[in-house]
Order: C-alpha cells, then structure tokens, then sequence
C-alpha cells in the first residue's frame, strides 16, 4: 500500500555512531516516502504536520513517540539544545504542531529497523 508521498524529517549525525541509526534506517525505506533530512531543529519551523525519525537513547525496539511525552534534559552548552527541548519550547510560546516522533535504538540492522519504522510511519498516518 502506497504512503502518497508521506514527508519524515530525519534527524541524527551520520559522523557519530551512536546518533546516525536515523540516517542511516532512512536510506533503506521506501521511494513513497520523502526523506528530509534536518541538521537542526529549526528547519521544522513552518511545518504543521510531522513525523520525526530520530534515535533515542535506551530503546531496544522502534516506537512512536508523542511529543508531549519527550524528555529534556538540562542545557549546558549550546549543543545540549536538542530537539525535544526545541518542541516544548514551541508549545510554550504557542506555537504547538501536531508531532509524531519515530525513535530507532542506536544500534542494530539499518535495514530490519527500516521495516518497523516503515510499520511506524503507516500507523502514524492513520491517526
């Protein structure tokens, strides 16, 4: 079954191990789905509707998170302005989306996590 043209903004450094499962599980999905890949979280701004795939720390398999269930941490430096401290901030000032986020582990096979992302991303779109 087709995703007509499903937008997922991916996020994840490809240099750093532990943070490029994201990027590297997007090169294995489908052409029916249109990967954008972000560097920062302010390239989401003028978007309303999204799916985010991204990694998360702890997991074992892939899961669909909400954003009002995200997790910050304290912000030392400017590198510890991560993404989910980004959407909370946006809701605070007003400015909510509607999000859905797709977390991967950080380790395992790109392409078996490709399938239960794929999974992920069709749920997401019957919501």
């Amino acid at each position: 079954m087709a995703l007509n043209m499903v937008k997922v903004f991916v996020f994840g450094n490809e240099f750093l191990s532990f943070d490029s499962m994201a990027r590297r599980v997007s090169m294995h999905l489908p052409k029916d789905i249109e990967i954008v890949e972000c560097r920062s979280p302010d390239e989401i701004l003028d978007e309303e509707d999204l799916i985010i795939l991204d990694v998360a720390k702890g997991i074992e398999k892939t899961a669909i998170i909400k954003s009002d269930k995200l997790k910050t941490r304290s912000i030392v430096t400017a590198h510890d302005f991560d993404l989910g401290f980004f959407l909370k901030l946006l809701n605070s000032i007003g400015k909510k989306k509607k999000v859905k986020i797709i977390a991967v582990p950080m380790e395992g096979d790109a392409k078996k996590i490709a399938g239960e992302v794929e999974e992920c991303i069709r749920e997401c779109c019957m919501c």
